[in-house]
């Protein structure tokens, strides 16, 4: 129990730090505007456990639109940042379909928090809604003792580039 407890205070440190930091301009060179993001890492491109998602900005400063893929799943989003930056945290509406043809689980909508921070990592938390059910999703209902949530929570780890 004492492991877990460090292991919370230092996850909440990070995210701490990472917050005060995290929304200060960028040490890269903005003077040319980015309208593109490449970003990767952990349950990107619609939850998969390896994925990549592409945003582009438009709609003003403030408004993207992304896609990803990765392994096994695939997703779609509207960002709306909160500063006039790429490069920015940003609240998003999401789909995620997880899974393909008999490896299919489920499809969510939701909404997340985006956190970038200037050092080009990203971390990500948010609910979503199931949709759709596959074959797989079985699988997972079998862990819960009154069956799968209807809402999921919805998160990723990972790193973007702005470009």
């Amino acid at each position: 129990m004492h492991h877990i407890m460090r292991c919370l205070l230092l996850i909440t440190m990070v995210l701490v730090v990472s917050t005060v930091r995290g929304q200060e301009p960028s040490p890269v060179d903005t003077t040319e505007k980015s309208n593109w993001c490449l970003s990767g890492g952990i349950l990107h491109g619609g939850g998969a456990l390896l994925g990549a998602e592409l945003e582009y900005l438009l709609f003003g400063e403030r408004v993207g639109l992304q896609a990803g893929a990765g392994l096994y799943a695939y997703g779609m989003a509207m960002n709306i940042h909160l500063k006039p930056t790429l490069n920015s945290s940003y609240v998003s509406f999401v789909y995620w379909h997880q899974g393909i043809g008999e490896r299919y689980v489920q499809s969510l909508i939701g909404i997340t928090y985006m956190h970038r921070a200037p050092s080009g990592l990203c971390l990500q938390i948010g609910v979503g809604e199931v949709t759709d059910t596959g074959p797989n999703y079985a699988v997972m209902d079998k862990y819960f003792k009154n069956g799968a949530p209807d809402v999921m929570l919805l998160f990723s780890v990972g790193v973007y580039n702005l470009f």
